[in-house]
């Protein structure tokens, strides 16, 4: 007899209780498993394994989604066990060719040769770290959700709305946009490879939600650049000013500069994000903090001793408690007063172009400075934007905030 059935393997629990669902294949008289990277806790998997209307998961975060990808599974899987059982010279086999068989027929059943999460990694292929680091974040959130890897051709746009629905359930929407933004990115790439003919983003609209400004008031700047902070603090209110004197520069480009990045007093790289070449003109503002934490094997001194991940996060929380400080108790507990309880590294970049545009500075200068593309693609290339232009900008940012100190 043959069949197919989904159950739990609730022997390979992992550390949140989860466990994995599997496909129980009996065919020819032997059996075999196959899983289908899908979790769920044992209380929210059907009793009766999901025979009464394909309810496989019926609780949970990912039940709806759940039950759409081990539906979409199943027929597969019912399609290659018919084929299988129809190949009576199988029979034979020993158990673990029966299985490579059927995985066989399963994939050829699915259709179309490029598959989504195998594109995705040809896509990050000699990508930056960090790069690939965004990248296999989806790569890893896909792998949730399919049962295996599917068919570009299957992506279609009622896909990528379960996706998004599924997604949205628990995280916020921004978030859901990066992990979307990145499936069609590997999709512009299989296009342009002649992978597929196939865009389901055509007629699909990516969600995002404008956040809160970020960037600090000109008093509350003076207020962080006047105030004494903790003396752990100092180095990441630093740190902070010298991305904002450098025209907002990211942190990741920031404390990856090497000593041969400064070249007659300017910074030259190219950020790590984009690829896009910088130039920016190192002001006494600037001379004096590069000065103050010069580092040995970096230009600055907190990648000698840290992790970048480590010291961005520490930096990020020390930058969000600076502000006036008051002990309570016999104990001396400390109570702080944070002068902006959202302040990031990032911030500065959002303070930078804020004060420009405060100052009328040309809106193709601050994108210039800034490194975004300011004109469409056809003029932009008859536009060449001196540096000139974006130094004296930078200029008068700086001057703004020393009038106010």
């Amino acid at each position: 007899m043959a069949a197919i059935k989904f159950e739990l393997s609730a022997d390979k629990a992992r550390k949140d209780s989860t466990c994995p669902i599997v496909l129980r294949v009996a065919v020819f008289g032997k059996r075999f498993r196959l899983a289908t990277g899908i979790y769920c806790l044992p209380s929210d998997f059907a009793p009766d394994g999901g025979k009464s209307g394909a309810q496989w998961l019926k609780a949970g975060i990912y039940r709806d989604y759940g039950n759409q990808s081990l539906q979409q599974y199943f027929s597969l899987a019912s399609l290659a066990l018919i084929r299988l059982t129809s190949m009576h010279d199988k029979a034979g086999l020993p158990v673990t060719s029966l299985r490579e068989e059927f995985l066989r027929l399963l994939r050829s059943d699915s259709g179309g040769d490029a598959l989504l999460l195998d594109t995705l990694m040809k896509f990050i292929e000699g990508k930056s770290p960090r790069t690939r680091e965004i990248y296999l974040s989806t790569v890893a959130k896909l792998r949730k959700y399919l049962p295996t890897d599917i068919p570009l051709e299957r992506v279609d746009r009622a896909w990528l709305e379960r996706f998004q629905r599924a997604e949205l359930a628990y995280t916020g929407v921004n978030s859901v946009a990066i992990h979307l933004r990145n499936i069609r990115a590997a999709f512009n790439f299989a296009i342009d490879e002649g992978l597929t003919q196939s865009y389901p983003f055509r007629h699909f609209q990516i969600k995002r939600e404008v956040k809160p400004a970020r960037a600090l008031g000109i008093e509350q700047l003076v207020e962080l650049i006047r105030i004494e902070p903790e003396p752990y603090q100092r180095i990441y209110r630093d740190l902070f000013l010298l991305s904002l004197y450098l025209i907002g520069i990211n942190p990741t480009d920031l404390l990856h500069l090497k000593a041969e990045n400064l070249v007659r007093g300017r910074i030259r790289y190219n950020r790590q994000k984009t690829g896009t070449f910088y130039n920016v003109k190192v002001e006494p503002e600037a001379a004096a903090l590069l000065k103050s934490l010069r580092g040995e094997q970096w230009l600055l001194s907190p990648l000698d001793t840290w992790q970048y991940k480590n010291f961005l996060h520490a930096c990020n929380k020390g930058l969000r408690l600076i502000g006036p400080l008051e002990r309570v108790g016999r104990g001396g507990r400390k109570i702080h007063h944070p002068i902006y309880p959202r302040l990031t590294m990032y911030c500065a970049r959002y303070t930078w172009a804020t004060l420009a545009a405060q100052l009328d500075v040309p809106d193709a200068t601050i994108s210039a400075a800034l490194g975004h593309e300011h004109l469409n693609r056809t003029t932009a290339v008859y536009v060449n934007f001196e540096q000139r232009k974006i130094d004296e900008a930078n200029r008068r940012v700086l001057d703004f905030i020393n009038v106010h100190l």
